[in-house]
């Protein structure tokens, strides 16, 4: 087994903030609503609107009032005059589009991005849970080398996680485990 130095998931129940949380069990991928795992477009209306994150393969147009932990994940991003984020909100906004997968009900693996940062590499990895339940995830290398993620509470959809190791890591396939 290779193991990693730090995963960084978000599971909205530990009663820790970690993941792309801004509390404990809140913000990041614990807010609702939740828009489709992967829409090719997004428009996001409504004052105030409702904080979370949201994420788009193509682009997000948005007219919204942010008031509370946004995140905006797409191809393009486009924040229209009426759009405003109200003072001691948080906002992101990343070109970084999710990933489509082929069929809702398959479990899938893509590799978002590699990143090092100093001594540590990070691996974004979109993952494509086919039901809700709790899965052990176990990812799979070229050259054997595995990593198991510790056991967890999935939503069906798509579920971006950042893995960071002290080595190299890009995996090519996933396993899993429901328990």
């Amino acid at each position: 087994i290779f193991p990693p130095t730090d995963i960084i998931l978000g599971t909205c129940t530990d009663g820790i903030q970690n993941g792309a949380e801004t509390g404990v069990d809140t913000g990041g991928n614990c807010s609702t609503p939740t828009p489709s795992p992967c829409d090719f477009d997004l428009t996001l209306t409504g004052d105030p609107a409702a904080g979370g994150t949201f994420q788009a393969q193509n682009q997000i147009t948005s007219t919204a009032t942010v008031d509370a932990s946004t995140d905006y994940f797409a191809s393009c991003i486009l924040l229209e005059n009426d759009f405003e984020v109200v003072a001691g909100a948080q906002f992101l906004a990343e070109i970084n589009p999710c990933t489509p997968f082929s069929d809702d009900g398959e479990l899938e693996l893509k590799v978002v991005s590699t990143s090092t940062q100093g001594a540590r590499k990070n691996t974004v990895i979109d993952v494509n849970i086919p039901e809700t339940g709790e899965y052990t995830l176990q990812l799979l290398q070229a050259d054997g080398k595995n990593l198991i993620l510790p056991t967890q509470n999935f939503e069906k959809g798509v579920h971006r996680i950042t893995v960071e190791t002290e080595n190299d890591f890009t995996p090519i396939t996933i396993e899993m485990v429901k328990e």
